[in-house]
C-alpha cells in the first residue's frame, strides 16, 4: 500500500501552486501569470499567429468547433473527480485513466498549467499521454510532438516516474463527431495495441483505425526541455514572434494581414 503522505504531499503541493499563481505579478507577455501546452504547440505552428490571437482575439473556426465537440465526446464516460480523489488514485490504484484533469508545475521560475486530454497511469507512474487532434491533416507536426511533450514535462517536473512514459497523438477528421461510439473507443483500442505490440508501422509509430491515425512516441525530457525553453524565451519578452518558415500556412491564415 502507499503511504498516504506520497499522494496527500502532491494533492497539497498543486493547492499550493493554486494559491501561488493567483497571488503572483503578472510577469509573462499579455499580462499572463502561466504558460499553456496549447499555447506552446501553436508557438511551434506560427508564433505570429498565437500573438495575433492575443492582440485581436481569437477567429473560432468550424473545425474548432467540431474538435471541441469531439473532445467532449472522447470523455463524456470518465466521471468527475476531485483533486485529492485524483492524486489518491493515481498512487493508489493499480490502473488509473484520468480525463482532461489540471496539473500545475513550477519551471524554471514560472509555472506552467497543462490539461492533457487522457493520462493513463499504472502502478503510480505516468505511462500513456493521449494528445488529440481533430484535423485534414493527419502529420504528426512538431507543433502536436511539442504540446504533448509538454505534459509529459509537467509530469516529470512533479516528481512522477516519467522513464516508462509516452505520448499518443491521435488525430480524426472534423467530420467524424457523428461517429461518437467509434471514437470513443480509440483511446482503449490504441493503449491496447500499445501494450501487445501492435502498432504497426514502425518506421511511423502509427496506425490507422479507419480514417483515424493514432501515433505513438517516447517521452524523451531533453528534447521537450529543449522545446519548452525555446517557447519560454518568447512568454519572458527575451525575443519577439517567430513567423512560420512554411510560407503555405499564410495563405489560409485569418491573421496574415496583420503580419510584418
Amino acid at each position: 500500500m502507499v503511504p498516504k503522505e506520497i499522494w496527500q504531499t502532491q494533492f497539497e503541493h498543486q493547492m499550493d501552486f493554486f494559491k501561488r499563481i493567483e497571488g503572483s505579478k503578472k510577469v509573462l507577455k499579455f499580462d499572463r501569470r502561466y504558460i499553456i501546452p496549447s499555447d506552446i504547440g501553436s508557438q511551434f505552428y506560427c508564433e505570429q499567429k498565437l500573438e495575433q490571437e492575443y492582440l485581436t482575439g481569437k477567429i473560432v473556426t468550424e473545425e474548432m468547433l467540431q474538435g471541441d465537440e469531439g473532445h467532449a465526446q472522447i470523455v463524456e464516460d470518465f466521471r468527475p473527480v476531485t483533486i485529492e480523489e485524483a492524486w489518491r488514485n493515481i498512487y493508489t490504484k493499480d490502473k488509473f485513466m484520468l480525463a482532461e484533469f489540471i496539473f500545475i508545475t513550477p519551471y524554471k521560475k514560472i509555472y506552467i498549467i497543462g490539461r492533457p486530454d487522457i493520462v493513463l497511469f499504472i502502478g503510480g507512474m505516468p505511462i500513456l499521454v493521449f494528445e488529440f487532434k481533430f484535423s485534414s491533416y493527419r502529420e504528426d507536426f512538431l507543433s502536436r510532438h511539442a504540446q504533448a511533450q509538454s505534459y509529459g514535462l509537467i509530469l516529470k517536473e512533479l516528481g512522477l516516474e516519467i522513464k516508462n512514459l509516452f505520448y499518443s497523438i491521435i488525430v480524426f477528421k472534423p467530420g467524424m463527431i457523428g461517429q461518437k461510439e467509434f471514437i470513443k473507443s480509440i483511446p482503449q483500442k490504441v493503449a491496447t495495441d500499445f501494450f501487445n505490440g501492435n502498432i504497426t508501422d514502425a518506421e511511423n509509430n502509427s496506425k490507422m483505425y479507419g480514417d483515424i491515425k493514432a501515433y505513438i512516441h517516447k517521452f524523451y525530457s531533453v528534447e521537450a526541455e529543449k522545446h519548452i525553453d525555446w517557447a519560454i524565451g518568447y512568454w519572458t519578452g527575451h525575443r519577439e514572434a517567430c513567423c512560420t518558415e512554411t510560407k503555405e500556412k499564410c495563405y489560409s491564415c485569418k491573421y496574415s494581414q496583420n503580419c510584418l
